[in-house]
């Protein structure tokens, strides 16, 4: 008999996990902390993902920010860290109000700039702050004043991790009009920096206030070999921007070979499909660290088989998959990368969240997912049947969502598994207050 070296260590951090674990459920936060701090470096990002999720209020230190930052950067982030993370946000704007001086501390804060680049921030008082500084640097920076533009040096990362920040919500955020006609006058200052073809980094600020309106791409358009050699100025900035054109480049390379797919002939599928056109969603960027091979059971499958209910079938399999409704692929390369053995048919409207499907499976090298453009109520006429359908959040967009599911069901094998999840009315409530609202005012 073998033994393995590691063994001794995982047994070792297991326990350690237990005990933080239980530390945490019994409120003990403080505790959990020392114990997250005496794990090895590499063990601490995961300990931390959990410990953050349940601690009531964070006291920011500079050895949990620290931690945090290590977190950030890690593959043990997901979506339910957004919250808390926005949390410490706000609590970071607040410490550091005020005019330049506040912001010139902000822009020493690492947890800031790493939160910015690595979280959407959804959260309304954030908003308000982000907005408000956003506007203060435009006001301060834009002057073409040599003295003002040299001061501008001190603020790049923090005018670059907004720009990174509205380039993940798709600058979404509140622009008023004074900052419409400053904007005027930082396109003008930019011009002019790359007409100078200088080499001093405080022309480089021109850049990077268009960017906190602006995406890489709308500003490149017509002078991207300009803007880039002006980026090069500064590697982090030049690093976000030709990343950016790349990805663009490749999902619209992508997306063209999806365009004259499908027959998308129902009214209603194609506005929808044209409205994920214009907006891929979500825009994801990397694979969770659950996404292990033949690890985790799909989760409908499993809760099915555990019912009294479940009457298996003879020829029970789950081979071919598929995903009605894939949007921009996370859930079908999630399937197709847990279960390698398995063949994942992933359809959607719109050429463009294929587009960027195709490329997340490119460089995650997924090869046991096959994405198509079509419209759900054609799927009949492939005369193909899948062992697990699945179609999250996709009927209720349909003139009749009835129809749809009788499509799904006509290629669903007997015996196979159908996920299936609507929007729901209740929580949509507040989106529907906030539209009436909206009308009223207009």
């Amino acid at each position: 008999m073998t033994h393995n070296r590691d063994e001794p260590r995982t047994l070792d951090s297991q326990i350690a996990m237990a005990r933080i674990i239980m530390a945490i459920q019994m409120g003990r936060y403080e505790e959990a902390f020392r114990l997250c701090m005496q794990l090895p470096p590499d063990a601490r990002p995961r300990a931390f993902a959990k410990w953050l999720l349940q601690a009531d209020a964070v006291s920011l230190s500079p050895q949990l920010e620290s931690e945090l930052v290590r977190l950030l950067k890690s593959d043990r982030l997901i979506q339910k860290h957004w919250r808390p993370f926005n949390d410490i946000l706000r609590q970071i704007l607040q410490q550091n109000r005020g005019a330049m001086t506040g912001l010139m501390e902000l822009n020493k804060r690492e947890i800031f700039h790493a939160v910015m680049r690595r979280i959407l921030c959804s959260d309304v008082p954030v908003e308000l702050a982000l907005t408000a500084v956003r506007r203060t640097l435009l006001q301060q920076l834009v002057a073409v004043d040599a003295s003002v533009r040299y001061r501008g040096t001190d603020y790049l990362d923090l005018v670059l991790s907004i720009g990174v920040q509205n380039e993940m919500n798709e600058y979404i955020h509140y622009v008023s009009e004074d900052e419409l006609r400053l904007l005027a006058t930082a396109e003008k200052n930019l011009d002019h920096d790359i007409a100078s073809e200088s080499k001093d980094p405080g022309d480089l600020i021109g850049l990077l206030l268009m960017l906190m309106y602006r995406s890489p791409v709308q500003l490149a358009n017509g002078r991207r070999e300009a803007i880039l050699q002006l980026a090069s100025l500064m590697p982090e900035l030049s690093q976000f921007i030709t990343e950016t054109l790349e990805t663009h480049d490749a999902i619209s390379e992508f997306a063209e070979k999806f365009e004259d797919q499908g027959d998308i002939s129902d009214d209603i599928s194609a506005r929808v499909g044209l409205m994920y056109e214009e907006n891929p969603y979500p825009r994801w960027h990397r694979q969770r660290h659950n996404w292990i091979p033949n690890q985790a059971p799909f989760p409908v499958v499993s809760g099915i088989q555990a019912s009294p209910a479940w009457r298996p079938a003879s020829n029970e399999c789950f081979e071919h998959w598929l995903i009605a409704g894939c949007g921009t692929g996370r859930q079908p390369l999630s399937t197709a990368i847990q279960y390698p053995d398995s063949m994942v048919t992933a359809i959607d409207l719109s050429a463009q969240s294929l587009g960027y499907a195709q490329l997340m499976a490119t460089r995650l090298n997924v090869r046991n997912v096959e994405f198509r453009r079509a419209d759900i109520l054609t799927l009949p006429s492939w005369g193909q049947q899948f062992d697990v359908i699945a179609c999250d959040g996709v009927l209720h967009h349909m003139h009749d969502p009835d129809a749809g599911l009788t499509a799904l069901l006509t290629c669903l094998r007997p015996g196979g598994v159908l996920q299936l999840s609507l929007y729901s009315a209740a929580a949509r409530t507040s989106v529907h207050l906030f539209r009436q609202s909206r009308r009223v005012d207009e």
